[in-house]
């Protein structure tokens, strides 16, 4: 959608509306356009800039001028010593298990990316990928909320 054209008598007005300092919603009311239009068009008409009605002009500073603070030097750090190497990359996640083989428990232990990461490597349940302690953690029966409801309400 193209906008409005700017026929010359318009422009007049504007320009006459702004140097009295009427504010431009008002000048976009009258004239039956939107303060954004009116500002846009104020701005390639190249017409001068006037302080916020609302905010109006600062008032002048009180007092001295503010002092420069001096800036202590720059801090220069002594290079760190050599960390211990990193292992060249974390340990590989366990294999995946095979049907009818035990396999060992894939139950993380200890932060990863640490030396102490591992995983706990003790048999496994048939078709499962932890051992019973670690099942026990990682999987937790489902309840019904009203299994939930009768035992609070008993």
């Amino acid at each position: 959608m193209t906008p409005p054209a700017w026929p010359d008598h318009d422009r007049v007005t504007l320009r006459e509306l702004w140097t009295d300092g009427v504010t431009a919603s008002a000048i976009g009311r009258q004239m039956g356009r939107t303060k954004n239009a009116i500002v846009g068009q104020v701005h390639r008409l190249k017409l001068p800039a006037r302080p916020s009605p609302l905010h109006g002009p600062r008032p002048p500073r009180q007092g001295p001028p503010p002092r420069a603070i001096p800036r202590p030097p720059p801090v220069t750090l002594a290079p760190l010593a050599s960390a211990p190497p990193r292992p060249a990359r974390p340990p590989s996640p366990p294999p995946a298990p095979r049907a009818g083989l035990i396999e060992p428990c894939c139950f993380p232990i200890g932060e990863l990316r640490t030396p102490e990461f591992r995983y706990c490597d003790a048999p496994s349940s048939p078709g499962k990928p932890y051992c019973v302690p670690h099942h026990r953690i990682a999987y937790h029966r489902v309840t019904d909320r009203r299994e939930d409801y009768a035992r609070t309400a008993a």
